[in-house]
């Protein structure tokens, strides 16, 4: 929507206007008049759509020290996994106008302290931890698998709890398998406790689960679980989507 402004102006003397459709009007002539038009913000969509000022945390979860992070075979390494998901959502979220931090750019650990201090400084609108999951002793396959999210605790209309849900509701929508119902709740976990931003621990899926696994070694599966990702955190956000 946008608002006429309508100044008329003559040579020594005052000013008449028309403001919203209402004219002030008299006997003397003018001779010659200013139009303004004022348009309201984000009304070019050339402009503000889908773009927005945000800032995000990624935390691309254990590094290659943190023993243990793999596949059962030896055929999957969660820290490689987890700073490829970080380099792919980075530049799809730079696209719409976020600012994106990582806590770690290499394959090497950045500790738990680390991370958090690293996003409290940062003092983002969001902290999500990149990582895929494990079940049993990590050393056989187990039948468990699905995506699912940690939140530090419940609270419908907590920031974190309404990001983990976005990003869930993506996930449904793309087919992607749910470990339960995708929402979890864990006060234990560190940099989900310990950070100031609202926090989600996204696992993307079992490493211990043998068709699982097959599926997150994949850069098709990979990409997919970016957008879910990426789109989640923007309905959270403003609403915008990612066609």
């Amino acid at each position: 929507e946008k608002m006429q402004v309508i100044i008329n102006t003559w040579y020594g003397g005052s000013s008449q206007c028309d403001f919203q459709g209402k004219t002030i009007a008299s006997s003397r002539r003018v001779n010659n008049y200013i139009a303004v038009w004022i348009k309201k913000t984000g009304d070019d969509p050339e402009e503000g759509e889908n773009k927005m000022s945000k800032k995000v945390v990624l935390d691309p979860g254990h590094g290659v020290e943190t023993a243990g992070k793999r596949s059962p075979d030896g055929t999957y390494l969660e820290h490689e996994f987890n700073l490829d998901m970080a380099k792919r959502l980075k530049p799809i979220l730079e696209r719409h106008g976020v600012e994106v931090i990582l806590t770690r750019e290499d394959e090497h650990d950045v500790t738990l302290a680390k991370r958090v201090a690293i996003s409290n400084a940062a003092q983002p609108d969001l902290f999500v931890s990149l990582h895929s999951n494990a079940s049993g002793n990590g050393k056989d396959w187990t039948s468990p698998d699905g995506f699912g999210i940690y939140t530090s605790a419940v609270g419908d209309t907590a920031g974190r709890n309404i990001a983990a849900k976005a990003i869930i509701a993506r996930a449904k929508e793309a087919g992607i398998t749910l470990w339960g119902s995708g929402l979890f709740h864990n006060i234990s976990l560190y940099v989900l406790k310990n950070t100031v931003a609202p926090a989600v621990l996204i696992e993307h899926g079992f490493h211990t689960n043998k068709a699982e696994t097959e599926l997150l070694k994949t850069d098709a599966y990979r990409a997919k679980l970016a957008q879910v990702d990426a789109k989640g955190i923007l309905d959270y956000h403003v609403g915008n989507c990612i066609h």
